[in-house]
């Protein structure tokens, strides 16, 4: 009888990052896992990331289930590191 969210208890865990097959989730009809997911990290006072994030209504339902951060190509395709420095210096609230 051991479980994998024991660990959750277990270990001292700050962020909890959301996979994208749960994002992709969000458009369809199984939808209700990814806002327990977010709320699960939220109750263990993690940052909570989704990953994989593609579409305008994928971003604002994460937004509405008050996930603490996205990725993906919605927010901005893969970068190398000059571009990356770029983005980041032209992106970064002040």
């Amino acid at each position: 009888g051991f479980s994998s969210l024991q660990y959750l208890r277990i270990l001292s865990i700050d962020k909890l990052k959301i996979d994208k097959i749960f994002t992709d989730q969000l458009s369809y009809k199984d939808k209700n896992m990814t806002p327990s997911i977010i709320q699960l990290g939220k109750d263990i006072n993690a940052l909570v990331l989704a990953e994989g994030v593609e579409t305008m209504t994928q971003y604002n339902a994460l937004k509405q289930y008050q996930c603490d951060a996205v990725q993906g190509f919605y927010i901005c395709k893969p970068l190398v590191d000059s571009e990356a420095k770029t983005f980041i210096e032209n992106n970064l609230k002040k």
